[in-house]
């Protein structure tokens, strides 16, 4: 599958200031395969959509501004991702007024068209209703997931919060016969620690990868 992909595909050489030597084929798709060697590395392949749609999941009320941090990095600005809509506190409200079957149905349109959920982790998102609906309508959906903790994006007064528990911790699927808790599947990481600005793409792309998309 993958030489036939390349029969179609342009491939570009460059070499790093650091030395590193980078190589990736570039089709109609815009889906680049990376092929990265230096000296005394061993040869890595990396997986690299350059445009993805994904769903972001958090606590609406106590967790949009925090959430806005990463709607306003530079890969979903540039559009290296595409996020479906974000909303805020105010407007979930109205949402949640309409009564359960419609936040149902508003969450299923979120998540529509999208092939990764990226859960946004704050310090009461796991206890949240909703985030589970969330996370279960993206697993039938068969989109790829990831965690993000977004506890220490600062509010405009620079207060930050406490670190939460990850939902994946206490959700599972059943994979090849066996029981699996999503964290034991899909990976989490922190926005400032893990640089989330940077890595985000990437993450979704390995996100999509491990649920086959």
């Amino acid at each position: 599958m993958l030489n036939n992909t390349k029969n179609s595909m342009k491939k570009i050489i460059k070499r790093r200031k650091d030395g590193v030597i980078q190589s990736y084929w570039i089709g109609k798709n815009q889906t680049r395969i990376l092929n990265r060697k230096g000296r005394g590395q061993k040869k890595k392949n990396i997986y690299e959509c350059v445009r993805r749609r994904v769903f972001f999941s958090f606590h609406y009320e106590r967790d949009a501004i925090r959430a806005a941090q990463v709607r306003n990095s530079n890969v979903v600005k540039n559009k290296s991702i595409e996020a479906s809509d974000f909303i805020d506190a105010a407007k979930w409200e109205e949402v949640k007024r309409c009564g359960e079957e419609a936040i149902k149905r508003w969450i299923e349109n979120q998540i529509s068209g999208t092939s990764v959920t990226a859960v946004l982790i704050g310090a009461k998102t796991s206890e949240r209703k909703w985030i589970k609906h969330e996370i279960d309508e993206s697993l039938k959906r068969g989109n790829g997931l990831l965690a993000i903790y977004i506890h220490k994006c600062p509010l405009f007064d620079g207060r930050t919060d406490t670190k939460g528990k990850n939902p994946f911790d206490n959700l599972s699927i059943e994979k090849n016969g066996q029981k699996k808790y999503l964290s034991e599947i899909y990976s989490a990481y922190d926005w400032f620690d893990d640089n989330g600005r940077e890595n985000l793409g990437y993450w979704i792309e390995e996100a999509a990868r491990k649920a086959g998309r």
